[in-house]
C-alpha cells in the first residue's frame, strides 16, 4: 500500500499543483498524513508481542 500511495503520489501531486494550485497540494498531503497514521495506529498490523523465531515455528508446524 505504501509503494502504492507513493506512486500516486509522484503523479497527483504535480498535476494538482498545476490545475488547483498550492493549497489543495497541502490539503491533500494533510489527508494522506492522516491517512498513514490511522494505517499506524490500526490494530490489524500490531505485534503480538512473538519473536519472528516463534512465528515461524508456529508456521512451519515445528513445536516450541
Amino acid at each position: 500500500m505504501t509503494r502504492l500511495a507513493i506512486a500516486l503520489n509522484v503523479f497527483l501531486a504535480p498535476m494538482l499543483a498545476q490545475k488547483h494550485g498550492i493549497a489543495v497540494v497541502a490539503w491533500y498531503a494533510c489527508a494522506f498524513l492522516v491517512s498513514a497514521v490511522i494505517v499506524l495506529v490500526s490494530p490489524w498490523l500490531a505485534t503480538t508481542g512473538v519473536e519472528l523465531e516463534e512465528t515461524n515455528g508456529v508456521e512451519s508446524g515445528k513445536p516450541e
